[in-house]
């Protein structure tokens, strides 16, 4: 009985046996690795937006803004997902006047000790 369910490293665009319970929104870049999120059949979504790369997937469920990322994994792209943290992900939150809710794989520790 889930409303939302959000998704990361996503390599599909559809898949039956989910969508006879949900709306699959998926965003599948050409690295394979991409965001989806799953709405209930039923829940009105609108608003739909897709990273390029398939790094972000944003929806607006009644009177709020749902964004799930999967942020780049790995020291050799530190750069690239500070960038993506600093740039890409609040130049998809200002497009809405709704509440922002961001879901997802940030990958990032702070401190590893």
């Amino acid at each position: 009985n889930l409303d939302i369910v959000r998704l990361q490293e996503v390599a599909f665009h559809s898949c039956p046996i989910i969508e006879s319970c949900y709306h699959l929104l998926a965003n599948v870049g050409s690295n394979k690795k991409g965001t989806a999120i799953l709405i209930r059949h039923g829940l009105e979504y609108s608003r739909l937006l897709l990273e390029p790369d398939g790094r972000l997937i944003s929806i607006d469920v009644k009177c709020f803004t749902f964004t799930n990322i999967y942020d780049p994994l790995g020291k050799q792209v530190k750069n690239e997902r500070n960038n993506f943290l600093r740039q890409t992900v609040p130049a998809y939150s200002v497009t809405t006047r709704l509440p922002f809710v961001l879901m997802g794989d940030f990958n990032c520790v702070d401190d590893i000790q």
